[in-house]
């Protein structure tokens, strides 16, 4: 019995006696099953579908994910690995959704078959409860999302069109605004709207522009020349993630827009980091934590605060409330001008808008070890 189940489960990471993912006419063969719905968890997701896929020399990769969104069918648009995806049978129509945001699913998330009406095999189906950020690490053949080739020159010429030079470089950023659906549930993830305010001014002066990606209702920016506020078109999350994958850097605070630079490869900080996972660009992302000030007067930030088990949303509101001696300061002005500086140092040479980047060409290892063991590595930016 042992040997058979050893048998199967050689099998399934890709016997190379069987050739699964060693040849053409078998790739290996993956079910990405998705019901998140926020950007962020969702990008996450399709990234870890497609790293899993990037992990032998032939796959093929279908996704099935929730159409509840505008932007849930631009984001699998993003991935270069996706072979086929399509909405989740059984989802209420997306306008009702809009009316509804918070409807459920009229029923669960259903394989059914792949083509023709015929019964189709797979060697490894993937939910997004297994899908964690914390485990991409864990895949060495990360991927390199990029704009869908029938978009990308109408995309950039949209973004010219915002007013964004094409002969001149840009950084954009993005933090959470209290005018967020739950930026007052939870408010510790926000950002300081003044401090990136003068970023603004900041990124300009070292010759480049700057352009702020969100939604509508952001704190109003006093427009200014070399300045682009994106958040200002709604539903324009394609546009938005293209200036993120043209952009020379990127600063973030901890919201869901955070993964773009990490999917497209871009040098990132993200500031006011209130949890230890969720980063999973290491090679291009260093973090930098908010502040907090314990009732004996001690600062914690960064690898401090992670010691201290108060990098954790959830259990830093609870130890706020709790005793209201503990504060909790954001990253200010100056800091995001340091921050800003230092990137703009680590991508010497970057003049114009970045080309669109290569996928690596890295040997596959043909082969998962599962379960996959979660991590939580920070690069701390030191001040």
């Amino acid at each position: 019995m042992s040997q058979r189940v050893l048998q199967k489960r050689d099998l399934w990471v890709g016997d190379k006696q069987a050739g699964i993912g060693l040849r053409p006419e078998r790739p290996f063969q993956i079910l990405g099953l998705t019901t998140s719905l926020t950007v962020g968890d969702l990008i996450a997701n399709v990234f870890f579908f497609s790293c899993l896929a990037n992990q032998f020399e032939h796959s093929r990769l279908h996704v099935k994910y929730r159409n509840a969104r505008s932007y849930c069918r631009d984001v699998m648009s993003l991935s270069p690995l996706i072979d086929k995806a399509e909405p989740i049978a059984g989802e209420w129509p997306e306008w009702l959704y809009k009316l509804r945001p918070r409807l459920k699913p009229r029923r669960h998330a259903e394989i059914g078959p792949l083509d023709g009406g015929r019964a189709y095999y797979y060697d490894m189906i993937v939910t997004n409860t297994m899908a964690r950020d914390t485990t991409i690490y864990a895949l060495p053949n990360p991927v390199v999302f990029r704009l869908p080739d029938d978009r990308a020159e109408s995309l950039r010429r949209e973004l010219v069109a915002c007013g964004l030079k094409p002969d001149r470089w840009f950084a954009t950023f993005h933090y959470r605004d209290k005018s967020y659906e739950f930026g007052q549930r939870y408010a510790e993830r926000n950002g300081d709207p003044e401090a990136f305010d003068s970023l603004v001014d900041d990124i300009i002066a070292l010759g480049g522009q700057a352009v702020r990606i969100g939604h509508p209702g952001m704190t109003p920016f006093a427009p200014r020349d070399g300045f682009v506020d994106l958040s200002l078109r709604p539903n324009s999350f394609m546009l938005q993630a293209a200036a993120v994958s043209y952009a020379r850097f990127m600063i973030s605070g901890p919201s869901g827009p955070m993964t773009l630079p990490m999917a497209f490869a871009i040098p990132y900080t993200l500031v006011d980091a209130t949890d230890a996972g969720g980063v999973w660009g290491l090679a291009y992302t260093d973090v930098l934590t908010h502040e907090v000030t314990t009732p004996e007067g001690k600062v914690l930030r960064n690898s401090t605060l992670r010691e201290a088990g108060l990098l954790s949303s959830f259990r830093l509101t609870d130890v706020m409330k709790a005793d209201p001696r503990y504060t909790m300061r954001k990253a200010n002005a100056s800091e995001l001008r340091t921050v800003a500086r230092r990137l703009f140092d680590r991508t010497d040479g970057i003049d114009e808008w970045r080309p669109p980047p290569e996928i690596p060409k890295t040997p596959k290892p043909n082969s998962i070890n599962w379960p996959l063991r979660p991590e939580y590595p920070m690069d701390w930016l030191k001040l």
